[in-house]
């Protein structure tokens, strides 16, 4: 079995609390240190370890609205891949958000 995603086991226990939450998850070279500064004030906040692959993660997101923010440029062609595996792991919604652009993507 896959692990949980990096600061995802509140997240997991509110899901199977049959709440929905919106969650953000940082992504890049400073992905950790952007999530544990959210930490605090947003428990929903999780990360993708620098250089890992999402796919290595189980991702709680079933039935929430989630926000990818990426701290540096990625590939559009992960991004979608990524935003692929978060609509198979339940997401209802995936905001993209970098320093160059914004994008949303929705399940049809």
């Amino acid at each position: 079995m896959k692990p949980i995603a990096p600061q995802g086991e509140w997240l997991k226990e509110r899901i199977l609390a049959g709440q929905k939450e919106i969650v953000i998850i940082f992504i890049g070279t400073q992905a950790q240190q952007r999530a544990v500064n959210f930490l605090t004030i947003m428990p929903f906040t999780l990360y993708l370890p620098f250089k890992n692959s999402p796919y290595a993660y189980t991702w709680p997101v079933h039935g929430c609205e989630v926000y990818i923010t990426d701290t540096d440029y990625s590939s559009q062609s992960f991004i979608k891949a990524f935003v692929m595996f978060l609509f198979i792991s339940g997401a209802t919604h995936v905001h993209y958000i970098s320093k160059k652009h914004s994008q949303i993507f929705q399940r049809s």
